[in-house]
């Protein structure tokens, strides 16, 4: 009997804190922007390289399995990127070598739409013995329709995927990546 009402006081925790997120993420726009900023001790077209070949990104960001290429829309390459359960075509609006990438998601059928915009500032080195570096900021303009989706995103920050992304990314080069705001 003692199981029965264990059993019970657990489904309705799970009850009130799914109501709690929902109504969380009923408070909080659909809407959001954020961005997050890292530099690299590298040039621009170094890193170029890396952002612009979407094929080998699994290679080096493990929460992307699998990233596809589809036939191109409207002159425009388009991609399949498989993220955990998620799928979603992500097509290059904006292609400006070596400084500006946009990615934005064109099949509106998950819970989540929007675009990515890569930035990419040289940095002048003062110094002749030393390379140039590259600042990177990526800012998202996101979607989430869902409430509770909504929520769970404020909690955990809505800069994780970019800041995961940013840590691969400085990875891949054989650096860490320290966040600024600028």
């Amino acid at each position: 009997m003692i199981f029965l009402w264990i059993a019970l006081a657990l489904l309705l925790l799970i009850v009130a804190f799914g109501a709690f997120l929902h109504f969380k993420g009923k408070s909080l726009p659909p809407e959001h922007t954020a961005f997050a900023v890292i530099h690299l001790s590298n040039s621009a077209e170094e890193v170029w390289t890396v952002l612009i070949d979407a094929a080998r990104q699994p290679e080096w960001f493990k929460s992307v399995s699998k990233c596809e290429r589809l036939p191109d829309r409207n002159g425009r390459a388009v991609w399949k990127q498989t993220m955990g359960r998620n799928a979603f075509e992500l097509e290059e609006t904006t292609v400006d070598p070596p400084r500006r990438l946009v990615r934005e998601i064109k099949d509106i059928k998950g819970p989540f739409s929007g675009s990515w915009e890569f930035l990419l500032i040289p940095v002048p080195s003062k110094d002749p013995s030393r390379p140039a570096a590259v600042k990177v900021r990526i800012t998202e303009r996101g979607r989430v329709d869902m409430p509770i989706a909504r929520a769970v995103m404020a909690m955990m920050g809505e800069d994780m995927y970019i800041k995961k992304y940013l840590r691969a990314l400085a990875a891949k080069f054989g650096q860490s990546a320290t966040f600024s705001h600028d």
